[in-house]
């Protein structure tokens, strides 16, 4: 998708050329979210009651331990095999 240049009314309105609202599927008296970006703003739908977007999960597993280093983290999980086993069933 191309981007467009629009004004700004004397009212503070944008008009959001047809192309684009057909495209997003966004219809009259649609609700969106303005979203402050940088030096601009992002124009998009409202997230759907009940669902959640990753930046919601931030935190979800919170960790009061000391700082586990990255490699230490990455690491492959060693199984004996009777973990491997149990974990095949």
């Amino acid at each position: 998708m191309q981007a467009v240049t629009i004004k700004l009314s004397s009212q503070g309105q944008l008009v959001i050329p047809e192309a684009i609202r057909e495209k997003l599927h966004w219809d009259q008296e649609m609700e969106l979210t303005l979203v402050p970006v940088g030096d601009g703003v992002m124009l998009q739908r409202p997230p759907e009651p009940g669902k959640r977007n990753l930046a919601d999960l931030r935190g979800m597993l919170h960790y009061e331990g000391p700082p586990i280093p990255l490699d230490t983290l990455c690491k492959p999980v060693e199984l004996t095999d009777e973990e491997s086993e149990a974990y095949r069933r």
